[in-house]
């Protein structure tokens, strides 16, 4: 976890980010690697997460967040990228000008719960 610290008038707070793996990613359809990121998102036992590209920018430039995901090599945490025209994007520390690694994760998938639900909706609306 990474670890950062708010100043206050009298108090220093220490805060650490939270660490999230990244299992999963939506796709926009756009073509270039850096516009293409709508979402990210992973799971475990107990938490079951999905965070925007934007947010996930927010969360990593605020501090409150970590993300990373696991290649072939170990863990590689994602940071956040600039092109040239000043938009930023989602990228791993591995990748050097496009986010290829980030982007060749698989799509979230539909849990079961939730493809449930849709059947329900769909159930009775028909």
């Amino acid at each position: 976890m990474l670890r950062s610290s708010l100043k206050t008038s009298t108090h220093v707070l220490s805060c650490m980010a939270i660490l999230l793996k990244v299992q999963w990613v939506d796709k926009t359809g756009e073509a270039g690697p850096c516009q293409c990121v709508l979402n990210i998102g992973g799971s475990t036992r107990q938490l079951h997460w999905k965070h925007s590209q934007a947010d996930a920018i927010r969360g990593i430039e605020q501090g409150e967040f970590a993300y990373y995901i696991e290649t072939s090599k170990g863990m590689s945490s994602l940071g956040v990228g600039v092109r040239p025209d000043g938009q930023k994007y989602l990228k791993t520390r591995a990748d050097r000008e496009e986010p290829s690694h980030l982007v060749n994760l698989p799509p979230f998938p539909i849990l079961p719960t939730v493809a449930a639900s849709h059947r329900a909706q769909n159930l009775l609306a028909g």
